[in-house]
C-alpha cells in the first residue's frame, strides 16, 4: 500500500510540475519578507526535502521578499504554487519556479531545473495545505512527518509542537533531523501559525548541519507582510 501510495504521488507531482501556468489570476498570493544568513557550508547543491537547494560557501546574508501564488489546490490534498525572490539590493527577481507541496507529509517537489534557495526551501515545507491539523495531535499536542519523496539517502524527520493557541494563531515549536550520506543536519525554531487562514505568519529557524570535511550553520527568518485572502484592517460585518 505504502508503494502504491508513493507512485500516486510521484505521478501526481509530476503532472502539478510540468502544467502550463494557468492564464488566470493565481487563487491567493502571500507575500513574506526574509532574512537569511549562513557560515561554513561548503560543496554542490544538494536534495532536500525532494528538492534542490543552493549550499553558500564560506558565508552569506541576504534579506528581501518572496511572493508565492498559488496556481491550484489539487484533489488529494496537493498544493501548486509558483514562488519567486526578490535580493535587496539587486536589479531583477531571481527565476520563478513552480513547486507542489503535500503539507501533511511535508512534501515539497519543484522544477528540478532551478535550484530553490535555502530560505524559499524553508518557506515551502510549512505551507502545503494540512500542515497544522488538530486531528493528528497527540495529547501533548505534538505530531510528526517526513517526505515521502526523498531522494537516495535522504533521510528527514520534522517533528512539532503545538505550544500556544492565543485565538487563530498557533505557536509551534520546530525540530527537525536530516540525514543524507555523511551529512547530518539538525534543525530548531519557532513558527506562528494562522490555523484559520493555514498559513505561518512568522517562521524562526537555525540550522546546524555537518559532512566530511565541513560544517556551518545557517539562520532563516520569515514574516507574513501581505496575503490577498487576508480580511481588510478594521472591517465590520454589516
Amino acid at each position: 500500500m505504502k508503494l502504491a501510495w508513493a507512485s500516486t504521488l510521484c505521478l501526481a507531482l509530476f503532472w502539478a510540475i510540468i502544467a502550463p501556468a494557468p492564464a488566470d489570476a493565481p487563487i491567493r498570493t502571500l507575500v513574506y519578507q526574509y532574512s537569511y544568513d549562513a557560515r561554513g557550508f561548503s560543496g554542490s547543491s544538494s536534495a532536500i526535502g525532494g528538492i534542490k537547494s543552493d549550499t553558500s560557501r564560506g558565508s552569506a546574508s541576504r534579506t528581501g521578499e518572496i511572493t508565492v501564488e498559488v496556481a491550484a489546490a489539487t484533489q488529494d490534498g496537493g498544493l501548486v504554487v509558483d514562488i519567486t525572490q526578490t535580493i535587496d539590493r539587486t536589479p531583477r527577481p531571481l527565476e520563478t519556479i513552480r513547486c507542489a507541496l503535500y503539507g501533511a507529509t511535508s512534501d515539497v517537489v519543484c522544477d528540478q531545473n532551478v535550484h530553490a534557495t535555502r530560505e524559499e526551501t524553508v518557506l515551502l515545507t510549512y505551507l502545503g495545505r494540512d500542515f497544522y491539523d488538530v486531528s493528528r495531535l497527540d495529547p501533548q499536542g505534538d505530531w510528526s512527518t517526513s517526505p515521502k519523496m526523498n531522494p537516495g539517502k535522504v533521510s528527514i524527520l520534522n517533528s512539532f509542537k503545538a505550544t500556544k493557541t492565543d485565538g487563530d494563531i498557533v505557536t509551534i515549536a520546530v525540530d527537525r533531523e536530516e540525514r543524507n550520506g555523511d551529512f547530518r543536519a539538525t534543525t530548531t525554531g519557532t513558527l506562528l501559525y494562522n490555523s484559520a487562514m493555514e498559513v505561518p505568519t512568522s517562521v524562526r529557524i537555525a540550522t546546524a548541519g555537518a559532512r566530511t570535511g565541513a560544517q556551518g550553520d545557517m539562520n532563516v527568518s520569515l514574516t507574513l507582510i501581505s496575503d490577498s485572502m487576508a480580511k481588510p484592517t478594521g472591517s465590520t460585518p454589516h
